[in-house]
């Protein structure tokens, strides 16, 4: 089917790749260093776009001497303020697909949203829905602020301006704009999650529905006198206006801060939106923000059993693994499941529909067995996770249907708001 897509005198014709159709790096927005991000209308874009160019990542530190990611598979810029659509290739005219918003982890200071690992031909096929996935502005220059002349929560509102755009134009790629379930993983899901209060976001209905994975929802709790630390020290290390490889290699360094001045969960992820900072309420606003919108809002967040196996030396000999194993687990517990658990109590006792998964993938007996990550291998099922050791050590044909079934959950829970509870055995999900 011959398919374009015309807005003013704007008409793209999207680049046919197999099965789907795409047209990637789309900018949302713009903004000058340290500045909001301006809105970029869909009607702009030049004659010369080439909707085949994948979104470039924003400034980060990237192995190999500043050459492109390998496995991110995208160049590096600071008008990283784009995002690409993914369609079916047989659209019919005037079909409006539910639409999925994906919003990419890294601990806010590495990733991009076109990242090779993020092909969602798999989910796309299977279940008809729109993809949209949005880069935006990370680390020093996106999730560290605090002053007129450093902002805070930049990346934020630039993944608000996405949801803004998405908003006006999705339905000119066959997307429904009343049926935006926004998703993410680790920073991902933490983003997604204040979206969800973050001013304008659920009065304006950018997001209908989300899917919060694996996600340190609590972290934003008590981080003031840290991240104006992390200012202070970047204030003083580099001037405003020194080259973003800089902004990128220091946030990378940064992304750990001292565990016994800041306390040792916390400063995991130092990087990472600020409460009390617009446009996020203050901290101790921070429930009355969720309960405002629960009842607006359905959400289905959890996290797999293993998580932070993830972050252990994977050459560390398997005697260490035993060991350290009821620590791997109660960490796993108390960063990522209870955080879940409090937020689905709050959200129902507010008048809202959330559900809680717990995961589990891999041989229990494999060291990367249900850590951090894994259902990404799962969801995004495509030829660069190939050799990938986060599948636990299952065979091929278990994986495809732990894989198939974890698709099948999510577009339905996109689709309609409902879970597949009749799922859970072949998804080796726990739902509560």
């Amino acid at each position: 089917m011959f398919f374009t897509i015309s807005a003013g005198t704007t008409t793209i014709h999207p680049h046919r790749r197999g099965s789907v159709l795409e047209v990637l790096g789309i900018p949302y927005a713009r903004a000058q260093r340290f500045e909001y991000p301006q809105p970029v209308a869909f009607e702009s874009l030049e004659s010369t776009f080439d909707p085949s160019q994948p979104a470039p990542a924003a400034p980060q530190y990237v192995r190999g001497g500043g050459q492109p990611d390998i496995r991110q598979s995208v160049l590096i810029s600071e008008d990283c303020q784009n995002l690409s659509v993914i369609m079916p290739d047989d659209l019919n005219p005037g079909e409006q697909l539910p639409v999925m918003v994906y919003f990419h982890g890294g601990s806010y200071v590495v990733g991009s949203g076109d990242g090779a690992r993020y092909n969602p031909d798999k989910l796309i096929n299977e279940h008809r829905v729109i993809m949209v996935r949005v880069t935006y502005r990370l680390g020093i220059l996106g999730f560290l602020g605090g002053t007129p002349e450093r902002p805070a929560n930049l990346g934020l509102l630039d993944a608000r301006e996405a949801l803004r755009w998405i908003k006006k134009n999705i339905s000119l790629f066959g997307g429904d704009p009343d049926n935006i379930t926004a998703f993410g993983q680790s920073a991902g899901g933490d983003l997604v999650s204040r979206l969800l209060i973050a001013e304008g976001v659920i009065d304006e209905e950018l997001i209908h529905r989300a899917i919060i994975q694996s996600a340190p929802i609590d972290l934003i709790i008590g981080k003031e006198k840290m991240a104006g630390a992390m200012l202070t020290a970047v204030s003083q290390k580099l001037p405003v206006d020194a080259p973003h490889e800089e902004y990128g290699a220091l946030a990378y360094k940064m992304q750990v801060q001292n565990p016994f001045r800041f306390g040792l969960e916390r400063s995991m992820m130092a990087f990472g939106t600020q409460l009390g900072h617009y446009p996020l309420p203050a901290a101790h606003d921070l429930d009355a923000a969720y309960e405002k919108v629960a009842a607006r809002v359905r959400v289905l967040i959890g996290s797999n059993e293993r998580e932070s196996a993830y972050f252990l030396p994977r050459k560390v000999p398997r005697w260490a693994f035993v060991v350290t194993e009821p620590v791997i687990r109660n960490f796993s517990w108390r960063m990522y499941a209870v955080a879940a658990q409090r937020f689905v109590r709050r959200h129902r006792e507010s008048g809202g529909e959330a559900t809680r998964y717990y995961l589990r993938t891999g041989f229990p007996s494999h060291r990367m067995a249900s850590v951090h990550c894994a259902e990404l291998g799962l969801l995004f099922d495509n030829p660069s996770w190939k050799g990938s050791d986060l599948f636990g050590g299952l065979y091929p044909c278990e994986r495809e249907d732990q894989a198939r079934a974890l698709r099948n959950i999510w577009a339905t829970f996109a689709k309609t708001g409902k879970v597949r509870t009749d799922l859970a055995q072949q998804g080796r999900l726990e739902f509560s």
